[in-house]
């Protein structure tokens, strides 16, 4: 995670950048904003953490904003050479990564702050447990163990297993029982499980 104070950033007055200490939990409702903060604005702060990620040279894997008025935390995820690994996904993010789309991403924000709240970026990798969000490639994940909760028959039913096929309507885990096919409308919640 990345740390940059008000000092180096003379630009953007309003904006406070921490460090990540309250990462809170990972939303699967990704990109979106419960927060007060108007549509057209909602688009253009996550085009600009596109953005920002493409500068850097990094993937955005999700981009969530928790808050209200009187404050937000815009919560970046990144992902750099995703490679299955023994089962788990492991990606190439380092620290350096974290401060560059930081700064970046900051920059970026300074257009806006007149009709954003006080606000704080966290930026990170989505860690090795992470929550998939549904505009993932799951495809790049395949050969990972994942943890599907959810199936057409049990909602809380949950499924563990390496992701072996992946179609636009469904997924394959290989279980220690044999394979089992998920129909991905059913899935309430997909993770890696490393």
């Amino acid at each position: 995670m990345s740390d940059l104070t008000r000092s180096e950033r003379p630009k953007a007055k309003r904006a406070e950048v921490m460090d990540g200490a309250e990462n809170g939990s990972h939303s699967p409702k990704s990109g979106h904003l419960r927060t007060g903060v108007d549509a057209g604005l909602q688009a253009q702060i996550h085009r600009a953490a596109l953005e920002s990620c493409a500068f850097v040279g990094v993937e955005l894997f999700d981009f969530v904003v928790r808050g209200n008025r009187n404050g937000l935390v815009l919560t970046v995820y990144i992902e750099n050479d995703l490679r299955i690994v023994d089962g788990e996904a492991r990606s190439g993010v380092a620290f350096q990564h974290c401060v560059d789309v930081t700064r970046d991403f900051s920059e970026r924000l300074v257009p806006y702050e007149a009709a954003l709240p006080r606000y704080r970026i966290d930026v990170s990798s989505p860690g090795i447990d992470r929550v998939l969000p549904a505009h993932v490639n799951l495809e790049r994940y395949i050969g990972a163990r994942l943890e599907a909760v959810g199936s057409a028959g049990d909602p809380g039913a949950c499924h563990r297993g390496v992701l072996q096929d992946v179609t636009a309507s469904a997924l394959t885990l290989a279980l220690e029982a044999g394979p089992v096919t998920l129909d991905r409308a059913h899935i309430q919640e997909l993770r890696t499980a490393g």
